[in-house]
């Protein structure tokens, strides 16, 4: 599992919208608006691919989105999943 902790730039006067259409999107926690236009999120995907697909098409693409910022990502169990197949072979 991949957990990614993202900053969610919005116009102010947008916040509700896209805090409910982030809402939305499977994986995704709205944990609270900061500053009236920073939105905090948590992400669980499976992959890191997965997660870079929402954050860069759904998210940053949303109506009154300004940017999207990652800062936190854990993709441990998923390296650790390609090294545990390679020492199998």
């Amino acid at each position: 599992m991949v957990i990614s902790g993202i900053l969610v730039r919005v116009n102010p006067e947008d916040v509700q919208n896209v805090v409910s259409y982030l809402e939305t999107i499977p994986g995704v926690s709205v944990h609270g608006v900061y500053e009236d236009s920073k939105i905090i999120v948590v992400l669980e995907t499976e992959t890191t691919e997965e997660a870079h697909r929402i954050t860069s098409h759904q998210m940053a693409g949303a109506e009154g989105v300004l940017g999207v910022y990652l800062a936190y990502c854990n993709f441990e169990d998923e390296v650790l999943g390609e090294d545990r197949e390679q020492e199998v072979h």
